[in-house]
């Protein structure tokens, strides 16, 4: 015959007590952290997968925060060309006049306007880089500080920093973008045409009020070159909508792709807080009946005494 005696069961007590401490610990656990493992290795046979999707998302984080300051960076190309190419616009409209009056009073100003609108748009820059610059973008890529300067270059090359190369930069896994035209391209015609009315200028001394029918003559042939000039920096300006307008297609498509990603993940670790609710409420109750068993069982023995 087996004897039972009181110290097994109370060492079965104890033990019963032990697990629903541990089993109360647990439930405890997931409530709080609301993860249904507190390591990796918890996940069993999904880890290797988890660890893969916990990757995916910190690329994503990355690319879209990068692809948002792009965003931001497109936003200050825009304003820029659109600065350059009413600059420009305002200065036909004012040769326009000036001819159509005879006087040439306001047009020397209006030049060195349009000049100082053109070279400061494309000469704009975050934190020293300049943003029309290139691959050369430690540089202000307009060279010239005024349009007497420019005047008196050989060439309107001269007044670039040369041999830049467009930057082209991936907004996602696959697509890239060029970050901005080159001011050697969008710019080029604009000075052109401000380097042939200030050689023009300085030729003559000035324009002068009232202007000679030579001087009108030359301005009204300026308005052809000032409208390509225009054109050049509006075609600028929509390949920039362009290129911002895919910056903007990848971050919502990225960020569709974060969220299902970041949905699957939690269907993995994120536990029922109802579920682990009914768990803790069960365990306490358990452990309760056990404590209390336990309790009554070092009554009927000397566990109390020692």
């Amino acid at each position: 015959m087996t004897r039972i005696a009181t110290s097994m069961i109370s060492q079965n007590a104890l033990f019963d007590l032990q697990r629903s401490q541990r089993t109360m610990y647990e439930a405890s656990t997931k409530a709080s952290s609301q993860n249904t493992a507190s390591d990796m290795f918890g996940y069993g046979t999904k880890t290797q997968t988890l660890v893969s999707s916990q990757r995916l998302v910190a690329r994503l984080e990355n690319r879209i925060t990068r692809d948002q300051e792009l965003g931001a960076r497109m936003t200050i190309q825009d304003t820029s060309l659109q600065q350059a190419s009413e600059m420009m616009a305002n200065l036909r409209a004012t040769i326009t006049e000036a001819v159509g009056l005879g006087s040439g009073s306001v047009v020397n100003d209006s030049m060195k306007q349009a000049f100082a609108g053109v070279r400061d748009a494309f000469n704009a820059n975050i934190n020293g880089r300049y943003l029309f610059a290139g691959t050369l973008n430690d540089q202000a890529p307009i060279q010239v500080g005024s349009l007497a300067e420019l005047g008196a270059t050989a060439a309107v090359d001269d007044a670039f920093v040369q041999g830049a190369i467009a930057q082209e930069v991936k907004i996602d896994a696959v697509q890239t973008v060029k970050l901005a035209p080159l001011a050697t391209q969008a710019a080029e015609s604009s000075l052109d045409a401000l380097r042939s009315m200030q050689v023009f200028s300085d030729s003559i001394g000035g324009v002068c009020d009232p202007m000679s029918d030579a001087q009108k003559d030359f301005l009204k042939s300026m308005l052809t070159q000032l409208d390509t000039a225009n054109a050049d920096l509006i075609a600028a300006q929509g390949a920039n909508g362009q290129a911002q307008g895919q910056i903007d297609s990848a971050i919502e498509r990225q960020t569709n792709q974060l969220n299902s990603l970041n949905n699957s993940i939690g269907e993995t670790v994120n536990v029922d807080l109802a579920e682990v609710a009914l768990q803790l409420n069960q365990a306490q109750l358990s452990y309760e009946a056990s404590a209390s068993i336990f309790n009554t069982l070092r009554g009927l023995t000397l566990l109390n005494v020692l």
